[in-house]
């Protein structure tokens, strides 16, 4: 996720920046809709990552709730804070688009 507008976010290269950082949220499985508390606890780990060019912040406090998802997108919200540091906080909504494998190449799911 960013906050920046990509022509093309399935196969853009974005790294991000100190004021539209590139933000991670990885699960192993397909999305649901649901909520989930950030964690490093074993067995459970749920992370965001929070990217700035070269470095990298993984981030454990907060929350991600989603709350549709469709073929095409998912939308839900999102607060996620580093410690006490709010130079690496995330708190807001959003809409994604999903994106489907297309041959050997990634595009926006139809």
């Amino acid at each position: 996720m960013t906050n920046d507008n990509l022509s093309n976010a399935c196969s853009s290269s974005y790294t991000g920046t100190s004021s539209n950082p590139k933000v991670t949220y990885s699960r192993d499985a397909a999305p649901t809709a649901g909520e989930q508390e950030l964690s490093f606890t074993s067995g459970n780990v749920k992370t965001v990552a929070f990217r700035y060019g070269n470095t990298i912040y993984i981030i454990a406090k907060g929350k991600i709730t989603i709350d549709t998802v469709t073929t095409t997108a998912v939308t839900g919200k999102m607060y996620a804070i580093s410690g006490t540091d709010t130079d690496h906080e995330i708190n807001g909504t959003f809409t994604l688009s999903r994106c489907c494998t297309s041959g050997s190449s990634y595009a926006i799911c139809e």
